[in-house]
Parts: structure tokens; sequence; C-alpha cells
């Protein structure tokens, strides 16, 4: 399918869950007014509206590696600052890198793993087996090697001496519980894995955040913002984790539209008693 053809049905299908299916559309909008409480009625509705193409631009897109080379993969994905990502190759080291669910992060995965060797990307089974099969060969179209979450830290054990470059989406809300980082993030209370934070700084490992932008309809750009580099010295529970939440905030913001709002990122509520970090304190 070319892209004029790809982009005209998801033009289609943006209306579809918009207006008649009104797929998820309270909990979208909700999560964009409590996340832009000083914008106008109007802007809450266009973003809203926007999100909806970007949605299903991402889904289509995804779709559409699976057809796609390297080449045009490069072509149509920018890095602006590869020398960060270059910088640990020549070291020879491993590193965690960390990305939300910010516009095509199917296209980043694919993009950054061409600037590394040995990439894992850590995924959460998806219940459907026809779905699960099909993710799995989205993300290992280009040779990147997935690894069940779970599996995580025993695969990292028995390759220790090697290089592996970890790869992660991390604001996947938890499950309900309080042995959670919690901190307010566009606004609202949410809770985070601190799972990353913990394997850097025990197999002493940089971590980096991963940004990603739309310059234009089927065209991306990434970026990379250093968090963390080995040695560490001691410091409070939550530092690592408060930074990516900053960056991923901050890219957020660049291009609202863009972010998951589908995702219900805040249907936790922080447990009474339990500390709310301040950002930026850690």
């Amino acid at each position: 399918m070319p892209f004029w053809l790809l982009y005209a049905l998801s033009d289609g299908l943006a209306w579809l869950l918009y207006a008649v299916i009104r797929y998820r559309r309270k909990v979208v909008a909700d999560n964009i007014r409590h996340a832009f409480p000083d914008q106008t009625t109007d802007w809450h509705r266009k973003t809203v509206r926007k999100f909806y193409t970007s949605f299903t631009d991402v889904w289509l897109e995804s779709l559409k590696s699976l057809t796609l080379s390297e080449a045009q993969i490069r072509q149509r994905v920018q890095i602006e600052n590869p020398e960060l990502l270059a910088s640990y190759q020549q070291q020879g080291l491993s590193t965690i890198g960390l990305a939300g669910h910010i516009v095509n992060w199917e296209w980043l995965f694919l993009r950054g793993g061409m600037e590394m060797k040995n990439v894992w990307g850590v995924y959460l089974k998806v219940e459907n087996p026809f779905f699960d099969k099909l993710m799995l060969q989205i993300r290992s179209h280009y040779g990147n090697r997935l690894i069940e979450k779970a599996s995580l830290l025993r695969e990292l054990v028995r390759s220790r001496g090697q290089m592996r470059n970890v790869a992660m989406v991390a604001d996947q809300a938890p499950q309900k519980g309080d042995n959670y980082y919690w901190q307010p993030f566009m606004n609202r209370p949410a809770p985070f894995f601190t799972s990353a934070e913990k394997l850097v700084q025990k197999e002493e490992l940089p971590l980096y955040f991963v940004g990603i932008k739309r310059t234009g309809r089927g065209r991306y750009k990434l970026w990379f913002e250093e968090l963390g580099f080995p040695p560490y010295a001691p410091m409070p529970e939550g530092t690592l984790t408060s930074r990516y939440i900053d960056a991923l905030e901050r890219a957020i913001k660049q291009q609202p539209e863009n972010y998951l709002w589908s995702h219900k990122r805040w249907k936790h509520k922080l447990p009474a008693g339990h500390p709310l970090a301040t950002p930026g304190e850690a």
C-alpha cells in the first residue's frame, strides 16, 4: 500500500474511532484535560481530535514497517544526536534505553536498533496470540531480539560480560499496589516501575532516554538524553526514575497530541500514607 493511500485510510479510521465508535474518547479527553488544565476547551477538543489521527497513523505505519527496507526506515526516521550512542558503542558498554508511548514508538525501536549492536527489546506479552505474534514480527523485523519482561534479569545475568543494549517503553501502568515510585506525571500522581534504575546501578550500565517527535506525516526525529552513567554514587531511591519522568514530560509537551492518551495511565490512586516524590527533588 503506498503511503498516500495508507494515510487516506488512517484519516477514515481516525474519524470512525472518534465520531462513531468513540473508542475510549472519555478517557482521552479526561487525560488531556488534566494534563493541560490551563488550555482552553477548544484547544482540548482539537487535541483530542488530532490524537485519533496520530493513533491510527502509528498502527498503520507499524504494519507498513513489515514491507519497508532498512534504508527506508533510516530515511524516514532521522537521529538528532547519534554521537551519544556511538560513544557507548566505542567504549564497548552495554546500555539501557527508556522511551515512552509517544507517537511511533515502534519505528523508534526499529531505527534505534540500527545504531547499536545486540539490541534487546523488552515487551509485555499480549493476551491475544495473533496480535502477540504480529507485534513480535514487527519488532524483530530487522534482527532485534525480543525479551519478555519477566525474563530480563535472568537473561542479563546469563549474558554478563557480553555487550547487550536493552530498550524498553517504561511508562506502562503497574498493577495496583504500593511498592512503586510515585511522582506527579502530567499533573497527577502516577506509579512507575524502578526496575531500570535498579538494573543500571546493579550492572553499572549507562541509562538514557529516547525521545521522538513527528516532523511530517511518516517522518520522525529521534534524540537521546543521558540519565545516568557509571560508576553510580549512592543516591536516593527514585533519582534516575525521576529523571526519566521529567524527560518524558518534556517530550510530551512538544507535541501533546502524539502521546498515547487512550492508555489508562492514571487508573490507580496514591495509597494512603505513601510518599509522593516532588519532581526533581531526588
